[in-house]
């Protein structure tokens, strides 16, 4: 979201001054290439334990 909305701009200062708080391109493709990595990382994980979960039958 910092990347996003360049936070290093509305909130200047050393807490914000990570480069991947930078408003750019690869930055920003970065981060949602992240975030679609961690959604089917986890999207998996739970899939993985409400299988456990499910009775033999429906198992198939």
């Amino acid at each position: 979201m910092a990347g996003t909305i360049d936070l290093h701009s509305l909130v200047p200062g050393t807490l914000t001054a990570d480069p991947l708080f930078r408003h750019r391109t690869g930055t920003w493709l970065l981060d949602l290439g992240m975030m679609v990595v961690l959604s089917v990382v986890f999207g998996l994980a739970v899939a993985r334990l409400l299988r456990r979960h499910e009775p033999v039958v429906m198992r198939g």
